[in-house]
């Protein structure tokens, strides 16, 4: 019964797991290359800003997430702190 709970709370797990990665942006987790920068900032797209299949399946309310990103400093610095290296290095 222990791994049936465990299989049915995986993706849950999974979700939160992903959500704590990519909301990290003031710890500087975002990555120290370009890709890894271009990496976070697609996670972070697909949790925030799902389209299509992953939008109907995704576990969030979207709508919350949406106001959470946008009515705190999550949306604005994580916006900040992936475009300036490309701003930089593409002149």
């Amino acid at each position: 019964m222990v791994f049936f709970a465990w299989k049915a709370l995986e993706k849950y797990a999974a979700a939160l797991g992903a959500f704590v990665q990519h909301t990290k942006i003031d710890t500087r987790k975002h990555g120290k290359s370009l890709i890894e920068i271009a990496n976070y900032r697609d996670g972070y797209n697909k949790i925030f800003h799902p389209e299509g299949a992953d939008r109907q399946s995704s576990l969030w309310d979207l709508d919350s997430l949406d106001h959470f990103a946008r009515h705190s400093w999550l949306e604005q610095k994580t916006n900040a702190a992936i475009s300036w290296p490309f701003k930089i290095l593409h002149g």
